[in-house]
C-alpha cells in the first residue's frame, strides 16, 4: 500500500491561490490588468493597496510552481547567520539558482511575533512585459499561520502572506540590502524582521560556497513533474555540514576546559562574530562577489573544513 504524502505547505498555499483567480498566473501582463480593474472598482484605501501586491505575489506563486525548489535551513546556520551585524550586501551581487525559489523556516525555532513562520517565496528574475520589454523584479512572499485568536483563520485555508516587491533596475544598485530592506518596510516595521532574514538566507544562497546538499529523504522519492505533487518538490538543506561543526566544537564547559588543559592553553580563544565580506572581480572589477564568513574562534589550531559549492542551476 502506498503511503500519502504529508501536506507540504507552501505547495499547498501556491495551488490554491493560484487556482483562486480567474486568469494567467504566469503572465504578469494580465494579472497587471485584472487587479489593476479590481483597484479602479474599489473604494477601501486598504483593499487598494493590497490589490497592488497581488500582481507580483501571484506571479511569484505560480513561477514557483514551475520549478518546486525548496531551500531549508539547519538552526545552527540560521542563529548565526541571523545574527549577522550589518547587511550592507549590494543589491547586484544577490542571484538564486532558479528564477524563483521557496525559503523554509518550518524546521528551526523563530520568533516571528505571534505566528508560525513557515518561510519566504522569492523571485528574482527578468520578467517578460509590455511592447516585448521586460522588468528586472524582486518579488518575497512571506507565508505564516496565525496563532493568536484570529477569526478569519478557516482549517481549509489556514494560511496568512505578505510581502515586498521592487523593480531590480541599475538606478537601484546604489542600495545596500540593508538599505532596500528599511525603505520597503518603513510602513510595516513587525515585518521587518522576517523580511530581512529572509533575504539573508537569500544572500547566503547567492554568496560563495554556501553549504547546500539535497535532502537524503526527499531525493529518494522525488520525480520531476509538472503537477503539484508533493515528491515532485526538489528539497534541499542548507548548513548540514556547519551543523555538524559546530556540534563538534560547542561542547560542555567541563570538557572544553579538560582539552585546553591538556593543549597547554593559557585561555579560551576569543570568537569572531559572524560577518559578510564582498569583493570584485574581473575587468575592471566591475563584477561583485559576496562572501558569508561565519563566527570563528580565533587561534585554534583546526580551521572549519571548506563547504562545496553547488553547481546545479536548472533541470
Amino acid at each position: 500500500m502506498k503511503h500519502r504524502q504529508p501536506i507540504y505547505a507552501p505547495l499547498d498555499f501556491a495551488v490554491k491561490m493560484v487556482e483562486s483567480i480567474p486568469c494567467d498566473a504566469g503572465n504578469f501582463v494580465v494579472l497587471t490588468d485584472y487587479f489593476a480593474g479590481l483597484r479602479r472598482k474599489s473604494r477601501n484605501t486598504e483593499e487598494q493597496k493590497l490589490l497592488s501586491y497581488m500582481p507580483t505575489s501571484l506571479y511569484t506563486l505560480h513561477d514557483w510552481l514551475k520549478y518546486k525548489q525548496s531551500y531549508r535551513l539547519t538552526q545552527e546556520l540560521a542563529d548565526d547567520l541571523f545574527a549577522t551585524e550589518g547587511c550592507d550586501i549590494p543589491l547586484d551581487a544577490l542571484h538564486v539558482p532558479f528564477p524563483t525559489v521557496y525559503l523554509d523556516f518550518s524546521g528551526i525555532r523563530y520568533d516571528a511575533g505571534g505566528r508560525k513562520l513557515y518561510g519566504a517565496f522569492v523571485t528574482l528574475s527578468d520578467v517578460p512585459y509590455r511592447d516585448n520589454t521586460e522588468v528586472s523584479m524582486c518579488s518575497v512572499v512571506l507565508l505564516w499561520q496565525p496563532l493568536g485568536p484570529e477569526t478569519f483563520a478557516s482549517a481549509d485555508f489556514p494560511y496568512r502572506y505578505g510581502g515586498i516587491s521592487f523593480d531590480y533596475f541599475p538606478e537601484h544598485m546604489e542600495y545596500t540590502l540593508e538599505e532596500m530592506i528599511a525603505r520597503l518596510t518603513d510602513s510595516l516595521p513587525e515585518g521587518r524582521k522576517p523580511l530581512r532574514d529572509a533575504m539573508l538566507f537569500l544572500a547566503y544562497l547567492s554568496s560563495e560556497q554556501p553549504d547546500v546538499a539535497e535532502d537524503e529523504v526527499q531525493k529518494t522519492i522525488y520525480r520531476s513533474s509538472g503537477k503539484p505533487k508533493a515528491t515532485s518538490v526538489r528539497k534541499w538543506d542548507v548548513g548540514v555540514r556547519y551543523m555538524t561543526e559546530k556540534r563538534k566544537r560547542t561542547m560542555p564547559a567541563e570538557e572544553q576546559e579538560k582539552e585546553e588543559r591538556s593543549a597547554g592553553a593559557a585561555k579560551r580563544p576569543h570568537v569572531r562574530r559572524a560577518h559578510w565580506h564582498t569583493y570584485r572581480y574581473g575587468p575592471g572589477k566591475k563584477e561583485k562577489k559576496v562572501l558569508w564568513l561565519p563566527p570563528m574562534e580565533i587561534g585554534m589550531k583546526e580551521e572549519t573544513p571548506v563547504v562545496v559549492r553547488m553547481k546545479e542551476k536548472k533541470e
